[in-house]
């Protein structure tokens, strides 16, 4: 049997979830779920301790942190609590000396913001003899580096560069985001690495991560009247400001509220002032913030229209959550959205606010349009996780 070692550190370490961190996570509740059984490969997630300047394995809790959908907390106590923690497990046996040369080294997450180097990482394992595999998202920051901070962009370009000479394998989220790496590929005279596309999965049942309020979300749902939902971080990719405006038409003529989920992410000050100094805001306008895995499903389940207007996406995590919920979607057309989205969804010119305003009225204004929109969604068929580990056994062992 093989052991195939994929690091966590940067899911463990955040104190949020967004996309990666949640593919991370739903990826390794299956890998390290009991019935999971592989005769040939061994799924083992690690962190680099860099106090021993190696590798570990993860306490027992760690563990249950990983698979559940709470990000840790940020505050004083438990970052110290944590620290403690890591002393005694430093005396306990859970370093790994050496990845053995039958291993595979699964880069799965956002590593790139690890201060374990993949420069330095992978020729010391392709010495080894240990198999390199990752898990390719995008090269977002490489295609929109104006929104990208400065320092992303460094450590990004430098992780990708390493993959490229070391990794014998990429697995790409979409066929999008294969089509991007060849063509950075081809254009600056790199080599083509072999690549497999996979598709994510899609968790339709929220892991509980707070008691289920149900009377609390019926009357937040019941103020929030009926209305259109996008869920995403705010930053300028994501594009939310050609969102207001075309709900600056949508609100004169629909009695639809917009509601906007997502943390407060880089480059995120004008957008937050935009949306706090809507003439409709906290009255048909709505920014929630950043919300529990329990209260998305809410918002999910009772949201009229989910609408995601990014310049681009790599896959596109909330249009396969709301299609799953059977709830009619419009997106933009850029990247992979209209991959993901396909027969499920509308789309919309990306830089157009009029042609969104238009999509959105069509169905507003027309019970038949938003009929096939509702059945639309109401037949998609989200890929389960456990066909995406699948997926990706397949291509681990070649």
């Amino acid at each position: 049997m093989r052991t195939v070692y994929f690091d966590v550190e940067n899911t463990l370490n955040v104190p949020f979830i967004t996309g990666i961190q949640r593919v991370v996570r739903n990826f390794a509740s299956v890998v390290l779920n009991p019935s999971f059984d592989d005769p040939e490969l061994d799924f083992v997630p690690i962190i680099y301790d860099h106090h021993a300047a190696n590798w570990r394995r993860l306490s027992a809790k760690e563990q249950n942190e990983l698979v559940s959908s709470s990000p840790r907390k940020a505050d004083f106590l438990s970052r110290v609590k944590r620290k403690l923690s890591r002393l005694v497990l430093r005396v306990k046996p859970l370093v790994i000396n050496k990845l053995d040369e039958t291993a595979i080294f699964f880069d799965i997450e956002s590593s790139w913001h690890s201060r374990l180097s993949r420069n330095e990482l992978l020729p010391d394992l392709q010495k080894q003899g240990v198999q390199i595999a990752k898990l390719h998202y995008d090269i977002i920051p490489i295609l929109f580096p104006k929104t990208t901070h400065p320092n992303t962009l460094k450590v990004f370009s430098e992780h990708l560069f390493s993959h490229l000479l070391y990794a014998d394998v990429f697995f790409c989220i979409s066929h999008q985001t294969k089509q991007d790496l060849i063509d950075f590929c081809e254009e600056h005279a790199w080599r083509i690495p072999e690549s497999r596309v996979i598709r994510l999965g899609t968790k339709i049942d929220a892991l509980q991560c707070e008691p289920d309020d149900s009377e609390g979300r019926f009357h937040e749902q019941k103020n929030l009247g009926r209305y259109i939902l996008t869920v995403g971080t705010l930053e300028p990719r994501k594009n939310h400001v050609l969102l207001l405006d075309a709900f600056n038409t949508i609100s004169q003529k629909t009695n639809l509220n917009l509601v906007l989920v997502g943390k407060i992410g880089w480059q995120a000050e004008d957008i937050l002032a935009t949306i706090r100094s809507h003439p409709l805001f906290n009255q048909r306008v709505f920014y929630l913030g950043e919300v529990s895995d329990t209260r998305l499903q809410g918002l999910y389940e009772n949201a009229w229209l989910n609408v995601i207007p990014s310049q681009y996406e790599g896959f596109g995590l909330p249009v396969t959550e709301a299609l799953a919920r059977g709830v009619p979607t419009v997106c933009s057309d850029a990247g992979a959205l209209t991959e993901v989205g396909a027969n499920h969804a509308k789309f919309f010119s990306v830089s157009s606010a009029d042609d969104l305003a238009a999509q959105v009225l069509e169905v507003a204004q027309n019970k038949a349009s938003y009929q096939t929109l509702l059945r639309a969604a109401e037949v998609f068929q989200p890929i389960s996780w456990e066909q995406t580990v699948a997926d990706i056994v397949d291509g681990l062992k070649g």
